[in-house]
């Protein structure tokens, strides 16, 4: 297990814009470095540790200055609260210099954390930074809050200067090539409003106000020409890119929205890292990713890389300025998951690196596309990951929701779907209700089934299957994280008899519980839009509707009959440890089998390896025991 756990050995590689230089993260089996190399020869310029911090993304400011986006899991500091937090900063890595420094330390009136990626700018012809900060002011009755604000960073220098401060209910901004903030977002949970303001002639403007109550917009790009805003938005009964002229309305005059633009994917842009214009709009289906350009030029090149790769898929990680020098992430069965770069000037593609170097591409399982119908006639997509070297026929079958619920799997490899495959199992992946990204219809036909129709959507798979002869029907668990824990946890006590065994990581086991945690929203704790989110999607008109508990595994465990793990890590701040807790307790009560397995120091996301692999080798312990991939050893439960 322990080449599937790891983390992977190289990831986000990303292009100095000259393209003579790449960062990547780098992995193994203890820690992440950030490493800096010669794109001609791989020669290591620079490394750096992360230590106990977790590397999240990497950006060039420049060909001289490296920014790592890190995370860390800790309390607030005295006064601000007790609630773990994952807090983000960055890190400026110094080609020039050799010497690796922490932004926003000692600036006053902040804390020296981020709230959003960095954004690298040119003004005035030098190259600089903008990082959307956290500075506080005095809100009601001289109480010191932190709003959204942007900072304007000189990395020769280290002067560090305010040039925007937003509202409490800032959340969003966008930032020109020159640095310039043209755009600004306020959501108001309480009055459930969006508010879109303009740079004006005297400052900001209020442009347009939208109600808002789950469905807001988001800023995404500017257009490629300059002149409007693009932005999400959820209009006409769907969910659209719409844009909107960034130059200021005339005064009392409100902004008006454009129509939806046709081939623009509201989950899929891509934007210029130095101007944040657009550059391509991308659509992820269930084979692949589908790409396209602005630029004529880029789209040749494009579908050029992309006939070079057949049966893969193929994905922009990074590429140079001019584009001459483009680094590729390839997944698929002729390549397992890695890294290529292209020269076009050379005309030639090399391998850079494999995510996942320790899995020989014998190892690595079929991933096919399959799709039947729900009990109510609604298509589900989804995978099914098949053991290497094993008939497709009454295999053994794990059943793997993904979390969210409102997202989705992607095509190509899953590092998690594969291991289970490698130990002899089929693994399924329903895209069921909820799933985004695969159509308005899917999406929304969720609202109202949290735990009825979401948690059939892969019952009705498992049928699918057997009656295919492709599994046992009598050899089935499920599996889970998050929504996906939840899922699992459902699985045994709201249905029975599909599933001989559920393991649940970080999932949600008391609603009630659950949407008490999410209701403490900065602006007001009686009004929360992920609140009013999690009740639209449960059906329930408020938290203390007994649908709730009625929906609720730990409120259920004296109907689990099969055994049980539960996974977490001891410091998620997505879903509470005290989840685990709360069904652990009540199989206890009940005298059920339950086993609890706490990742220390672990959070949400599992990103670190030595816990991955403990979670991988306590989960596989667990399947083998109650649900064995040979079929000799299964004993009906």
């Amino acid at each position: 297990m322990s080449a599937y756990g790891q983390l992977p050995a190289v990831d986000e590689v990303t292009l100095s814009p000259d393209g003579q230089r790449y960062a990547a993260i780098v992995g193994d089996d203890t820690q992440a470095q950030i490493q800096v190399r010669s794109m001609a020869d791989g020669k290591l310029i620079s490394v750096s540790a992360v230590e106990k911090a977790k590397a999240r993304t990497l950006v060039w400011v420049g060909n001289d200055h490296v920014l790592a986006l890190i995370s860390t899991t800790a309390k607030p500091p005295r006064g601000l609260g007790s609630t773990l937090i994952e807090w983000y900063q960055v890190q400026d890595l110094d080609l020039t210099t050799r010497t690796s420094k922490r932004l926003m330390d000692k600036v006053r009136g902040t804390m020296n954390i981020v709230t959003a990626p960095p954004m690298p700018v040119r003004r005035d012809g030098n190259q600089m930074v903008v990082v959307p900060g956290l500075p506080f002011v005095f809100g009601r009755g001289n109480s010191i809050v932190g709003v959204s604000g942007l900072y304007r960073v000189d990395l020769k220098t280290g002067e560090t200067v305010l040039e925007e401060t937003g509202k409490p209910e800032t959340e969003a901004w966008m930032v020109d090539g020159d640095g310039k903030a043209v755009a600004r977002s306020d959501y108001d949970a309480y009055k459930a409003e969006w508010t879109l303001f303009l740079r004006g002639i005297d400052g900001w403007q209020k442009a347009l106000v939208e109600s808002a109550d789950i469905d807001k917009p988001e800023l995404l790009a500017i257009d490629a020409d300059g002149k409007s805003l693009l932005i999400r938005n959820y209009r006409d009964g769907k969910w659209g890119v719409h844009s909107i002229p960034i130059a200021a309305p005339p005064k009392g005059k409100e902004a008006t929205w454009g129509p939806a633009i046709a081939g623009l994917d509201p989950d899929g842009l891509i934007s210029d890292p130095a101007t944040r214009r657009l550059s391509a709009a991308t659509h992820t289906d269930m084979n692949g990713v589908k790409y396209a350009f602005q630029n004529p030029d880029d789209q040749r090149s494009w579908d050029a890389i992309s006939k070079a790769f057949p049966g893969e898929v193929v994905t922009l990680a990074s590429w140079s300025q001019d584009r001459m020098v483009i680094v590729v992430r390839v997944q698929g069965p002729a390549n397992g998951d890695g890294y290529f770069v292209i020269d076009r000037r050379k005309r030639e593609a090399k391998p850079l690196g494999s995510r996942y170097p320790g899995i020989a591409l014998a190892d690595i399982g079929e991933n096919r596309v399959i799709r039947y119908h729900a009990a109510d006639g609604l298509e589900i997509p989804a995978y099914l990951t098949l053991p290497p070297g094993r008939a497709t026929k009454a295999l053994p079958l794990i059943v793997f929701p993904h979390g969210g619920p409102i997202a989705r799997d992607h095509p190509g490899f899953d590092w998690w779907s594969q291991a289970m495959a490698s130990r002899g199992y089929a693994v399924l992946r329903p895209q069921f209700r909820g799933s985004d990204g695969l159509g308005d219809g899917l999406r929304e036909a969720a609202w109202g089934e949290y735990g009825r129709k979401m948690q059939t959507d892969l019952s009705d798979g498992v049928r699918h299957l057997a009656g295919a002869g492709m599994i046992d029907p009598a050899r089935v668990c499920i599996v889970g994280a998050s929504y996906g824990g939840y899922a699992a946890l459902a699985g045994v006590t709201l249905q029975k008899g599909v599933y001989r065994c559920a393991s649940a990581i970080a999932g949600v086991t008391d609603l009630r519980r659950f949407l008490g945690g999410t209701s403490r929203q900065r602006i007001s704790p009686k009004r929360s839009a992920s609140q009013r989110f999690w009740l639209r999607l449960i059906g329930a008109p408020n938290n203390a509707d007994p649908l709730l508990d009625r929906l609720s595994p730990a409120q259920l465990a004296t109907r689990s009959t099969v055994p049980v793990q539960l996974i977490h890590g001891k410091d998620d701040t997505v879903v509470a440890y005290a989840q685990t807790d709360y069904m652990a307790e009540a199989l206890r009560q009940k005298g059920a089998p339950v086993e609890v397995v706490t990742l220390e120091g672990e959070d949400h996301w599992l990103s670190m390896a030595v816990t991955r692999r403990r979670l991988l080798d306590a989960l596989m312990a667990f399947l083998e025991k109650h649900n064995p991939a040979d079929a000799k050893l299964a004993v009906t439960p």
